[in-house]
């Protein structure tokens, strides 16, 4: 068998072993910074269907995009974690091969010509071992006096490497930090891909770590200028109709006039007046008194007592906050104001949601729901928690939801109206009202 035949290449390779070894660290750091981007624009990605991308408006989000935007980060967070196992594994190898040798000690002087060999002189001492890269760590100014020389150092999207150690002052600015690797600037946005056809639902995989607690927003408050000093950014304020978010903590005078305050929904403007309710019926007259006894000079009988006024059982309550305290899911409605109620036959609970009766009997309930935007969204009576069919009604393009209907209740029942939607939701006038009475 012949021997491989080996192809002569040109330009010859003048890298030393330390060279080798140093270009092999500093391609791992290149990896890691090319990692950081693209986590960075995943990011960034979840902030633009969130509408919270600075600069960016993107179309509103649905429950569904927000599942496949996760599933696409999640992906790439996995496929990232593999490489960095693959890279800790490599710089791992990298960091184990031994530096070269020192130089070679001179040789011996030769001999006189015709006699015996010279002595061979003795061996160099071996050189140092070169400094090597240490591990990336990312920028701290209460540990940069410790780094050592050829630290690697994160800072600001952009990588350096110590020449000067102790380093003063910072990444950049520092002639103790040489630039390596420059942050790139952000690439233009890609077309959006063309749908891929439907494949068959594959095996779940496993279900990734749980990441940090966002910040979330902090639930809806009635504007309040004692308490006003201690709201949190991120505060969403009800302010003469419109809803306001804090910007900035804590915020100072008042919302829609400072800067301290964001927009984040205005107040719409007056819906049409609402038609006029059914009058209620007429009360069953009472019986008659029994006649006296004719005699001389005898007395009228005493007169019947007076027939029961079922109407009297009556409740009226209205929200006019211009906010419903649901931001997605389903919830009671609360109504809070103009109350006209017939207590103690029918009463409210101190959630201003759920109405009592105390008098069994045929009951008229109407509701009525006015929202700002047309949402998907549906309501329905609830009696003693469970559902009336009957006023069961759902929006798609409209922005009022009513429904009216007679139900039996007994004693002790209770009535309540439910909202499910997918969005938080707004009221306008005359916002939400609901009238209850007894018929028979």
């Amino acid at each position: 068998m012949s021997q491989p035949n080996i192809p002569n290449i040109t330009p010859n390779i003048t890298l030393s072993r330390d060279d080798a070894i140093n270009l092999l660290l500093s391609s791992i750091a290149m990896e890691e910074l090319g990692i950081s981007h693209i986590l960075n624009a995943e990011g960034e990605k979840i902030q633009y269907v969130l509408g919270t991308l600075p600069g960016l408006t993107g179309p509103p989000a649905t429950i569904a995009d927000l599942l496949r935007v996760n599933e696409s980060v999640q992906n790439v967070i996995n496929g990232s974690v593999k490489n960095q196992l693959f890279m800790e594994a490599k710089m791992s190898h990298a960091i184990k091969i031994p530096s070269m040798i020192g130089p070679t000690g001179a040789t011996g002087p030769t001999g006189p010509n015709g006699g015996p060999p010279g002595a061979t002189g003795a061996t160099g001492p071996t050189g140092a071992a070169g400094a090597g890269l240490n591990g990336i760590v990312t920028f701290n100014p209460a540990t940069a006096p410790t780094y050592p020389l050829y630290q690697t150092v994160f800072y600001n999207g952009s990588t350096y490497l110590v020449s000067n150690a102790p380093p003063s002052g910072t990444p950049g600015s520092s002639p103790d930090y040489t630039l390596v690797a420059a942050a790139g600037a952000a690439g233009p946005t890609g077309p959006t891909g063309t749908a891929g056809a439907a494949g068959a639902f594959g095996p779940t995989g496993p279900t990734g770590a749980t990441g940090a607690t966002g910040a979330g927003l902090t639930g809806i408050v009635t504007y309040n200028a004692a308490a006003a000093s201690g709201y949190p950014v991120g505060q969403v304020v009800l302010y003469n109709g419109s809803t306001f978010i804090v910007n900035n903590a804590p915020p100072s005078g008042l919302p829609g006039v400072s800067p301290d305050y964001t927009l984040i929904a205005a107040r719409g403007s007056a819906g049409p007046q609402g038609a006029i309710g059914p009058t209620g019926a007429t009360g069953s007259q009472g019986a008659t008194g029994a006649t006296g006894v004719a005699g001389g000079v005898g007395s009228i009988g005493p007169t019947g007592p007076t027939g029961t006024n079922t109407t009297a059982d009556f409740a009226f309550a209205q929200n006019t906050s211009g906010t419903i305290a649901i931001v997605a899911g389903s919830g009671l409605i609360n109504y809070p104001d103009n109350h006209n109620i017939a207590s103690p036959n029918i009463t409210i609970n101190g959630t201003n949601d759920t109405f009592t009766i105390q008098n069994s009997g045929n009951y008229y309930i109407s509701y009525q729901v006015n929202l700002t935007l047309s949402v998907v969204a549906s309501t329905r009576v609830l009696l003693n928690g469970n559902p009336v069919p009957s006023t069961a009604t759902s929006s798609v393009a409209t922005t009022n939801l009513h429904a009216e209907a007679i139900v039996p209740v007994t004693s002790g029942q209770t009535i309540s109206v439910q909202i499910t939607t997918a969005a938080s939701v707004g009221l306008q006038a005359p916002g939400a009202t609901v009238t209850i009475f007894r018929l028979s």
